[in-house]
Order: C-alpha cells, then structure tokens, then sequence
C-alpha cells in the first residue's frame, strides 16, 4: 500500500470516527442508546485506523515526527471541515485562517524533511 494510501484511510477513519462521536452526543443522548452506538462506532473507526497509522510509520522509518505530522494534522483539518458540514456550524474567518496556517505548517514540516 502506497503512503497516499495509507494516509488516505487514516484520515477517512478518523473522520468517520469524529463525526460518530458527535452523532451519539446529538441532543444531550447521554446513557441513551444512540449515545452508546456512537460510542463504539467511533472507537471501533478510531481503533481500526491506527493500523493505517502504522502502515504511515513503517513507509516513513526515518521522518516519524512528518508522518505524525501529516497524519494528525491532516486528520484533525478533515474532521473539522465535516463537522462543520455535516453539522451545519459556521466558521469564522479566524478559524478558516486557522486552517489555512495548520495547512501551511504541514506543507513546512513536510519539504523541510527527508521524506
């Protein structure tokens, strides 16, 4: 498997996991079932990824703080930008900013490494 690849389905089960949590804590379901449903749901997305991550660690041998880099960040920005749309909540112009610098940071710590 590629590291595009790897990478790919990390942040994809990352999102899925984020967005599972946030469905099971809608409307204050908390001890209800959707809440516990929501709870493994988003363990077993956020479980199953870390073999993705290692995949990323094991094609990145001598960069592990790039591969961290580009896996967290990366998926920290894809699970902001579906939560937001998914559950329709505006952001500002200095979150959008803060996107844009934590992506400008990511491309920094990328060509800065061996990769």
């Amino acid at each position: 498997m590629s590291l595009l690849s790897a990478l790919a389905f990390f942040w994809m089960l990352q999102v899925l996991s984020y967005v599972t949590f946030k469905w099971g804590s809608l409307r204050g379901t908390v001890h209800a079932r959707r809440w516990y449903t929501g709870f493994l749901g988003g363990n077993l997305f956020g479980g199953s990824s870390i073999y993705f991550l290692m995949l990323v660690f094991a094609q990145m041998p001598d960069n592990p703080n790039v591969a961290l880099v580009l896996a967290c960040v990366g998926s920290t920005l894809g699970s902001q930008l579906a939560l937001a749309v998914l559950f329709h909540s505006r952001l500002s112009w200095i979150q959008w900013f803060g996107i844009l610098l934590a992506t400008a940071g990511t491309a920094l710590a990328t060509w800065g490494g061996n990769t």
